[in-house]
């Protein structure tokens, strides 16, 4: 079966306002993670329906995502993950957004690896914030692909398990499809992915 492992962790459907003022100034971000990379900058989607000035951090790796989340926690902050900014859905930011920090998938959270290239039960692992042009590009150095993919690969592949994306292909009446693949949601693929999860026992 041909899958996925991605580390991906989902966010709620919040109101997007346009915000780009000079004289909004951001929220002070205190004890912030000094290992994180982070800075107040302009955050615009590919059609441009959000605008924003906002804080936005690079994590470098699964366990500075962990370090954001309990950061969030602990100073009444919210973390929303950002991929490659296509959707133009209300997923990012709200009125009166002050207290959220994006997170960027896309700079350091973009590797992959071929877990299997056998014939009939091939797969791999990527990172949320891949793009589905790398990946297919990737697969294809191994003779690999995917039956169905969403019609731009501007895209990251965490955002399109989070938003539901689909391939553009269908089957005709005289198909089959190959084994493990699928004309549905990318999200049919997924075999196993780790995510960023609360632990009522550690309050962490």
């Amino acid at each position: 079966m041909l899958g996925l492992l991605i580390f991906l962790f989902l966010v709620p459907n919040y109101f997007c306002e346009d915000n780009t003022r000079n004289d909004i100034r951001p929220v002070p971000l205190i004890n912030f993670p000094n290992s994180v990379k982070v800075e107040y900058t302009n955050f615009r989607n590919w059609a441009g329906e959000t605008n924003i000035q906002t804080w936005i951090a690079y994590p470098e790796s699964p366990d500075q995502i962990l370090q954001l989340a309990n950061w969030a926690k602990e100073n009444s902050m919210k973390i929303r993950p950002c991929g490659l900014r296509h959707s133009w859905s209300r997923l990012v930011t709200e009125k009166g957004f002050d207290n959220v920090v994006l997170v960027d998938t896309t700079k350091h959270l973009n590797k992959m690896g071929i877990i299997s290239s056998t014939p009939g039960n091939a797969s791999f692992w990527a990172e949320a914030g891949l793009s589905m042009v790398s990946i297919l590009e990737q697969l294809e150095s191994s003779n690999l692909s995917l039956a169905s993919v969403p019609t731009t690969g501007d895209v990251s592949i965490g955002g399109v398990v989070a938003v539901g994306g689909h391939g553009l292909g269908i089957p005709t009446a005289n198909d089959k499809k190959p084994l493990g693949h699928t004309f549905g949601s990318i999200s049919n693929l997924v075999i196993e992915f780790t995510a960023v999860v609360f632990d009522s026992t550690s309050k962490r």
